[in-house]
């Protein structure tokens, strides 16, 4: 494969993540999902659906700045008009 084949490959796999991220971050914060850690117990004082929340928040943060960061690399430059 091509050098240029190789990075379009990446870019549009990095686009597809981009167009997943979202969808997945709405799934995993539904009720259901959420639901499951909803109980007595504790991780260092704070309840588990809490530190569930936080930790998907988090984790699709740090997603999403490694996407925007591969997307941004990835785009082609414009050639300016002079």
């Amino acid at each position: 494969m091509r050098p240029a084949e190789d990075r379009d490959l990446r870019a549009r796999k990095a686009r597809d993540a981009a167009l997943i991220l979202p969808l997945m971050g709405l799934l995993l914060l539904t009720p259901p999902f959420a639901q499951v850690f909803a109980n007595e117990s504790r991780i260092f004082g704070v309840p588990t659906v809490v530190a569930y929340v936080f930790a998907i928040w988090a984790a699709l943060i740090f997603v999403a700045l490694r996407l925007s960061a591969l997307l941004s690399s990835d785009e082609p430059t414009q050639p300016t008009d002079d």
